[in-house]
């Protein structure tokens, strides 16, 4: 079983680029952030023709910049939750479905410390809520998505940078939720014979970056033995310092 996630940043605009994307690595699940359409002009036909169920959160009316969140599905999705409860305020978020007993979600976690609706580190404390509040029957739980929050001790080339993706609170409260609602980072270990597992080799040469995207399962993923890696070659957006990745990541599992 192959599943992947995406920061697309705008589904329309790079519709071409991610159907070839399709046709190429022919994921079985697939989770989209920051679709920046509405939900009545998502291209559900284009997904159809490629073998693909759509299931999309987003605005209804009103695009706002940087939102929604879709799963594209080979097989026939069940919606278990569109929104985080008491979030609602902060967007169109998180997103889950089952597929074949596999409960799968696209999440975007919030970007900036404070905001009118709430706080970053209160949107990470209501997740971690529902998630142990609703724990799937299989027991099986891939979350897939933009959590923006730097992982603990790595930092840019100028060291740490005074962004709310360092925050210590927030990367304390992202812990925890992985803790409590019992997921791992899947993304475990760098390939073979690579000392920085935050460094590859792309199209443009070697990619020195840090990482907001995450692929966290349950321990019976873990057993499943998820190879999970980034296709560079895809990256989409590149900052002078050091790079926010938004490519694929992909993670094979022995299904």
């Amino acid at each position: 079983m192959r599943i992947a996630t995406w920061n697309i940043k705008g589904v329309q605009s790079r519709l071409g680029r991610l159907l070839d994307w399709l046709r190429a690595q022919e994921p079985d699940l697939v989770a989209l952030q920051k679709i920046n359409v509405l939900e009545e002009a998502f291209p559900f036909d284009a997904f159809t023709r490629a073998g693909y169920y759509a299931v999309v959160h987003g605005f209804p009316a009103e695009p706002r910049k940087n939102y929604g969140v879709a799963i594209l599905s080979r097989r026939e999705p069940r919606v278990v939750r569109q929104g985080l409860p008491r979030q609602d305020g902060l967007g169109p978020r998180l997103l889950t479905v089952d597929v074949d007993g596999l409960e799968f979600s696209s999440v975007y976690a919030p970007s900036r410390l404070e905001h009118p609706a709430g706080t970053k580190v209160e949107w990470f404390e209501r997740l971690t809520e529902h998630l142990t509040a609703t724990r799937p029957e299989s027991g099986r739980r891939v979350m897939c998505g933009d959590f923006n929050v730097v992982p603990v001790n790595r930092y840019g080339p100028k060291g740490r940078l005074r962004t709310p993706n360092y925050d210590k609170d927030v990367q304390a409260r992202f812990g925890t939720m992985l803790k409590e609602a019992g997921l791992a980072d899947l993304y475990a270990a760098p390939p073979s014979g690579w000392s920085d597992r935050f460094m590859y080799e792309g199209r443009e040469g070697w990619v020195k970056f840090s990482r907001l995207e995450y692929v966290l399962g349950t321990p019976n993923m873990v057993d499943l033995n998820p190879v999970v890696r980034f296709d560079i070659d895809h990256a989409i957006i590149r900052n002078p310092n050091f790079y926010w990745v938004r490519a694929p990541i992909i993670a094979d599992f022995d299904v």
